[in-house]
């Protein structure tokens, strides 16, 4: 209806005569009748094409002295370059975020982040120079709470290109640790 050869509207009276324009146009009503595709934009969608696939991975490195720890945000694939990057990642519980920094793929990057206030830290990334390759992109460093373990940084969420390509977070293994007794004779 309204797609092929017949008309997209219907009046009823099909024709009028109306009176100059100097003249008024009171009482001279009319019903029109919107039929099908009036602009011809309507059609058959196009099949929707895949949105290219960025593959993410977070891992946390063992604290220091002090209680400070380095997580590392990488590219571990990607299908695409791309010139902007939103993450969101959960911090571990107790856990107050001491510095951001873009490195390696994206060192000559501009940063944006809001420290991490209510156990999520989000961090915008963007540049001029498209982003390929595998390789590190931020560094956080994490300051555990005293008398607690340290814990590890989770990918929650992210964003390429303002949502043209998808993202997947792999988990990237936590340090092990693996303590011996020492003996001696």
């Amino acid at each position: 209806m309204g797609l092929g050869p017949e008309p997209a509207w219907l009046y009823d009276p099909a024709e009028r005569e109306y009176a100059a324009f100097e003249e008024s146009l009171a009482g001279e009503d009319y019903i029109g009748i919107l039929r099908g595709d009036v602009s011809g934009s309507w059609g058959v969608e196009p099949p929707a094409e895949p949105l290219p696939v960025v593959v993410l991975g977070v891992s946390t490195g063992a604290a220091d002295p002090e209680g400070v720890a380095t997580a590392t945000v990488r590219l571990l694939a990607s299908e695409a370059p791309f010139h902007s990057l939103s993450l969101q990642l959960r911090l571990p519980r107790g856990h107050t975020v001491t510095g951001v920094a873009p490195v390696g793929l994206a060192q000559d990057w501009l940063l944006a982040q809001d420290g991490g206030a209510g156990g999520l830290l989000r961090v915008a990334l963007a540049g001029e120079q498209p982003l390929t390759g595998s390789g590190a992109l931020l560094e956080i460093k994490l300051r555990r709470p005293a008398e607690q373990p340290a814990g590890w940084l989770r990918g929650a969420g992210a964003e390429v290109d303002e949502g043209r390509q998808r993202v997947c977070w792999l988990p990237l293994s936590p340090p092990h640790r693996l303590y011996l007794p020492i003996s001696t004779r």
